[in-house]
C-alpha cells in the first residue's frame, strides 16, 4: 500500500477555503487545517485534540455542510496569533496529525477579466481561483479576440452555426444514435450552482452548497453554462451528455474544498469537472486530496488555465499527471492565444517537466446556458474543460455498467483521450498536448479496451518539427549536458503499480550505438500515473559522426 505523505510538513500559505466567514481580513490569520491519517467522525477528531492539547488559546470551528454525514480526515481550528508558533507545534506532535497549515481564504469575481495572469502586480496570485472566461458575449468579445489574437476576425457572423453544435464537430449525434446518452453517469460540477428548474437538464439529480451564501442557485452564470456544456438539452446549445446525472457543488473562494472533495468521494462521482486553477501547486491539503479524488476512481477533468500565450503557466490542479488538463483552440485548429502552455513546473529545478495540456478542445465562442433560460456564448479553458467532460460522461456511458469497474478509471481515460486525440499541424507538444480530443476514435479506443500500461506521449521523433519543438531544434553535441525528455506512465491496470525491471535502451540502427541513453523513472505509479524520463547524450566517438 503507498502511503503519500507520511512526514509531517507544517506548509504555512495554502488555500483551502473551509470556514463559514465573509472576510478574508479576518480569518487569514487564525483559521488553521489540521490534516490526519485516518478518517473519523468529526466529534471523535475533536475529542482526541481537546483530549491531548488541553492549552488555552484555540477552538474548534464547526462545518455545516453535507460532508459531516460521513467522516472526514481533517479539522478546522482557530489558533490566537500569539500562541500560533507554540499550538501549532503542540498539535504536529499528535500521532494521528499529519501536518497543520493556514487557511487562507479569498474571494474574487469569477468573471473578472483584469489581472487573470499567473501574477498581479508583480506578486505570484494566491490560491486557486476560478479559470476566467476570456470574453462572453456582446461587443466587448469581439475585441477581446482582436486583442488576444493580433488579428480581427468576425466570428459571430461567420461561425453562429458551428459554434451552436459543437456536439456535432465532434460526432455526439453518432454515439446518440446509437443510444448512448451519458444515462447513469454521475456528474460532480464544481462551480458556482445551478437552477433547479432549469429547463434545460432534465436529470438534476442533487445540489450541495460548500459556500458561506444561504442559496444552492447560480447567480453568477457560470456553473449553469458548464452544465449546459455537458449536459443541456436545449437546441441551441446541445451538451454531450444529456442523460448525465447531474450532482451541482455550489463552490466559490470561500467554498470548503476539502469537505466537498470528500462529500464526491463518499457519494462515489464518476466524473468531476473543476473548473478552476492557479499556479501554487504546492497546496498540499489541495494536492493531495486531488490524489485522493482521482485514487478514489473518479474521473477528473479540468482546464489547464488562461495564463497564455506564455510558457510554463499551467494552472493546478489540471498540471497534475492524475487529472485530465484541457487546452482551448479556436474552430480553426488553432491554439487560443489565452491558453496556457506547458511543460509542468512541479518537476523544476531538480528535473524537467512533463507534457501537459493532455489534451485540447474548441474554448471560443462554445453556446451553453444561460442562467434562467436561453443560450450564451463564452470563451476560455474553463469552457474547453467541460467540453471534454461531457465527452468523457458520453465515452462512460458507452461502457455497460456490469463492465464499468473493470475498465473505467482516470488511467484508462486518459489513454483512450491521448491515444485517440488528432494531432495539429501547427502547434508543439506543450502546446497542444496529444492533440485535439477525437470522441469518436476514443469510443473506438473503449469498445475494445483490455487494461494495460502506456506511456505518453508515446514517441519523441527529433524530425518532428514543430511538434516535437524544443528538441527537434536541439542538437545532441559529444560531450555535452544529456537532453532531458519526461513523459507520464498511465496505468489502466490499477490504482497502484511499479515498475518490474529497469527500461532498456535498443538501437534500431548502428547510429544509435553512438547515444548514451539513461532512465529515471517512478518508484510508486500513484494514482494510475508515473514519470518516465529519459537522459539523452552523444557518446565521445560520437563527435565523428558525419550525417549521409
Amino acid at each position: 500500500m503507498c502511503k503519500i505523505g507520511e512526514n509531517k510538513i507544517l506548509y504555512p500559505y495554502t488555500r483551502n477555503s473551509t470556514s463559514p466567514v465573509s472576510s478574508p481580513e479576518k480569518t487569514a490569520p487564525t483559521n488553521h487545517i489540521i490534516r490526519f491519517f485516518q478518517y473519523k467522525k468529526a466529534q471523535d477528531l475533536r475529542e482526541y485534540l481537546e483530549r491531548n492539547v488541553k492549552s488555552n488559546g484555540w477552538k474548534w470551528v464547526e462545518r455545516h455542510n453535507p460532508a459531516m454525514k460521513f467522516p472526514t480526515d481533517f479539522a478546522l481550528v482557530s489558533i490566537e496569533e500569539r500562541l500560533k508558533e507554540f499550538l501549532v507545534g503542540e498539535f504536529e506532535k499528535l500521532e494521528l496529525v499529519k501536518d497543520v497549515s493556514l487557511d487562507v481564504s479569498y474571494q474574487r469575481g469569477v468573471l473578472e477579466e483584469k489581472a487573470v495572469g499567473a501574477f498581479v502586480d508583480g506578486k505570484k496570485r494566491p490560491g486557486k481561483i476560478f479559470t476566467a472566461m476570456s470574453f462572453g458575449e456582446g461587443e466587448n468579445s469581439t475585441a477581446a479576440v482582436a486583442n488576444t489574437s493580433g488579428v480581427r476576425i468576425n466570428w459571430r457572423r461567420n461561425l453562429m452555426m458551428q459554434k451552436s453544435q459543437v456536439t456535432s464537430l465532434f460526432g455526439a449525434d453518432a454515439l446518440w444514435s446509437k443510444g448512448y446518452t451519458g444515462a447513469k453517469v454521475k456528474m460532480a460540477i464544481f462551480d458556482t450552482g445551478i437552477r433547479a428548474n432549469h429547463p434545460h437538464f432534465r436529470n438534476i439529480k442533487e445540489r450541495t452548497n460548500w459556500t458561506n451564501e444561504d442559496t444552492l442557485n447560480d447567480n453568477l452564470g457560470h456553473g449553469t453554462f458548464v452544465a449546459g456544456v455537458i449536459a443541456g438539452q436545449d437546441a441551441e446549445c446541445l451538451g454531450f451528455a444529456p442523460d448525465t446525472e447531474i450532482y451541482a457543488f455550489r463552490v466559490s473562494y470561500t467554498s470548503w474544498f476539502l469537505d466537498a472533495f470528500n462529500y464526491a468521494i463518499a457519494t462515489k462521482m464518476d466524473v468531476l469537472n473543476l473548473s478552476i486553477g492557479g499556479p501554487d501547486y504546492l497546496d498540499l491539503p489541495f494536492v493531495e486530496k486531488v490524489w485522493e479524488i482521482t485514487a478514489n476512481n473518479i474521473i477528473m477533468v479540468s482546464a489547464i488555465g488562461n495564463d497564455g500565450p506564455l510558457y510554463g503557466t499551467l494552472n493546478n490542479p489540471a498540471d497534475q499527471s492524475d487529472v485530465i488538463g484541457v487546452g482551448g483552440i479556436d474552430y480553426s485548429d488553432h491554439i487560443a492565444s489565452f491558453s496556457s502552455r506547458g511543460m509542468s513546473t512541479w518537476e523544476i529545478p531538480h528535473g524537467y517537466g512533463r507534457v501537459k495540456p493532455d489534451v485540447v478542445a474548441y474554448g471560443r465562442e462554445i453556446m451553453g446556458s444561460k442562467i434562467s433560460t436561453g443560450c450564451k456564448s463564452l470563451s476560455g479553458t474553463s469552457v474547453a474543460s467541460p467540453v471534454v467532460a461531457g465527452i468523457v460522461c458520453l465515452l462512460v456511458s458507452v461502457i455497460p455498467d456490469n463492465k464499468r469497474k473493470e475498465i473505467l478509471n482516470p488511467g484508462s481515460m486518459k489513454q483512450a483521450l491521448v491515444e485517440g486525440a488528432s494531432k495539429l499541424s501547427g502547434p508543439n507538444m506543450y502546446e497542444q498536448g496529444a492533440g485535439r480530443v477525437d470522441l469518436l476514435e476514443s469510443y473506438q479506443i473503449l469498445k475494445s479496451y483490455k487494461p494495460r500500461a502506456s506511456i505518453f506521449p508515446s514517441v519523441l521523433d527529433y524530425m518532428d518539427c514543430p511538434y516535437s519543438w524544443p528538441f527537434c531544434r536541439q542538437p545532441l553535441y559529444a560531450g555535452a549536458m544529456p537532453v532531458i525528455f519526461n513523459v507520464t506512465i498511465l496505468n489502466g491496470m490499477g490504482v497502484i503499480g511499479y515498475v518490474e525491471s529497469p527500461p532498456v535502451w535498443h538501437p534500431s540502427s548502428e547510429e544509435g550505438n553512438l547515444l548514451s541513453i539513461h532512465f529515471t523513472y517512478s518508484d510508486v505509479i500513484w494514482p494510475w500515473t508515473g514519470y518516465l524520463a529519459l537522459h539523452m547524450q552523444s557518446k565521445k566517438k560520437g563527435y565523428i559522426f558525419l550525417v549521409k
